[in-house]
């Protein structure tokens, strides 16, 4: 599991926005069993993004959200007003 991943995996993990059984539906294609990057973006897709974007939001500063070109954008509104 890389940095990248192993962060906002952790997020989800201890966020107690998800039961174990959802958790579980993540799969682990990296090594020894891991999230990869492209398993947590399968995972939160479908039907987890509000929960997950709650969940990583606590781990994120700022300069991390402006990476993310919506977070970005959310920003920038704030800021105009």
């Amino acid at each position: 599991m890389t940095v990248r991943t192993s962060a906002p995996w952790a997020a989800l993990q201890s966020s107690g926005l998800f039961t174990p059984n959802q958790l579980a539906n993540c799969a682990t294609n990296g090594p020894g069993g891991t999230p990869t990057e492209a398993d947590v973006v399968d995972f939160i897709k479908p039907k987890h993004k509000v929960r997950s974007a709650m969940a990583v939001a606590k781990v994120f500063d700022e300069a991390t959200a402006r990476k993310i070109k919506s977070v970005e954008n959310v920003l920038v509104e704030i800021a105009d007003k």
